[in-house]
């Protein structure tokens, strides 16, 4: 009779759907509903509230968590699940495309995130305030930043884009003062308004050819950034785009032309000294320097 309630104690133990660990080991998982899953070399802790499959906040346990790790069962979360998590990282059992909505927003202690392979986007401000966020790889199946997704990410230093990203939105990064540089793919066409805003270390950025809209305030009070190279490909160009740095020097391409700008796109009033913008002789911006470039000084290439 106690093998027949011990068999059936641990068949309950071992039916849980969560996944969490304390330390950083990565924990199993389950099927059901609210159950726990086996952690830290066989500790069994509950770690998610789940109702069909969809995580909808943590345990007292998942709440003090260092580690969690969804399990591949899991089909979504209710956006606030995790408001009262303090974990450093997260990952994925499962390689799968899922929705990931709002639950990583504001927690001001994760450190990493290992998104699924097959993720296909992310929604706005995705992880804004994420303060403690270090890196990020991005999937091949995100194409879109949206709007604020990295907003607020003081930590942030490193982001590796594996796909074709084609635009990012509006306050994407703003106020990632810890992003020295970054390479945009080549399948960049849009960088939306204040997208780095208050980048305050960023020194360096590579223009793809692909870009063909840079929107207002785009890299406005990025105090560090000392020179920017234009894409031929660039067509729209807002306002205050250069505002705030500390730029010196525009290269601009020979075939650059541009059908939409403002008066002050590239007028830097907080900067002392005029820029020196270096384009080709007889080329479109040469014609039409002082209308786009303003009080700059023209040199030729």
């Amino acid at each position: 009779m106690k093998k027949i309630i011990s068999a059936i104690l641990a068949c309950i133990m071992l039916a849980g759907f969560c996944s969490c660990s304390k330390g950083g080991s990565k924990a199993g998982s389950g099927s059901g509903s609210g159950g726990g899953a086996k952690v830290d070399t066989g500790k069994s802790k509950e770690c998610f509230e789940i109702e069909d499959n969809v995580i909808c906040g943590l345990t007292d346990y998942g709440k003090t968590a260092d580690e969690l790790v969804i399990p591949e069962n899991c089909e979504g979360f209710v956006s606030t699940a995790f408001d009262d998590a303090v974990c450093t990282k997260v990952s994925f059992e499962s390689d799968r495309d899922i929705d990931i909505k709002l639950v990583f927003t504001g927690i001001e202690t994760l450190k990493s995130i290992e998104l699924p392979a097959n993720i296909s986007s992310l929604d706005p401000m995705a992880f804004q305030n994420c303060s403690a966020l270090e890196s990020i790889t991005l999937p091949a199946g995100i194409t879109k930043l949206p709007i604020g997704c990295f907003n607020g990410c003081g930590s942030l230093e490193s982001v590796t884009f594996e796909g074709d990203v084609t635009s990012i939105a509006q306050s994407c990064f703003r106020d990632c003062t810890s992003l020295k540089s970054i390479t945009l793919p080549a399948s960049v066409e849009e960088i939306g308004f204040e997208a780095f805003y208050n980048c305050t270390s960023l020194e360096s950025i590579e223009l793809p050819e692909s870009l063909k809209t840079l929107d207002g305030s785009a890299f406005i009070y990025c105090s560090s950034l000392s020179s920017v190279t234009l894409s031929s490909s660039l067509k729209e160009v807002g306002m205050d785009c250069i505002r705030g740095t500390s730029v010196t020097d525009i290269y601009v391409p020979s075939d650059l032309e541009f059908t939409k700008w403002d008066n002050i796109s590239f007028f830097n009033m907080d900067y002392p000294d005029p820029i020196t913008v270096h384009v080709a002789e007889g080329s479109w911006a040469d014609a039409n320097f002082e209308e786009v470039f303003g009080d700059s000084v023209k040199t030729y290439n």
